[in-house]
């Protein structure tokens, strides 16, 4: 079990053609707050593959 004061660094490395909401889960599950209740707390990034980042 990690300790919830310690954040763990969490990356998703995303490539052409990912569904946005398939990339939402990672957020989901790494990117909101929820060490009030107790969780382990994530340094989340995403990251891409490319030279430069499309939106």
């Amino acid at each position: 079990m990690l300790k919830t004061g310690s954040p763990t660094n969490v990356a998703v490395a995303l490539s052409d053609g990912v569904a946005p909401f398939e990339s939402g889960i990672f957020y989901e599950v790494f990117g909101i707050d929820q060490h009030r209740q107790g969780l382990p707390t994530y340094d989340f990034a995403v990251c891409a593959a490319g030279a430069a980042a499309r939106s």
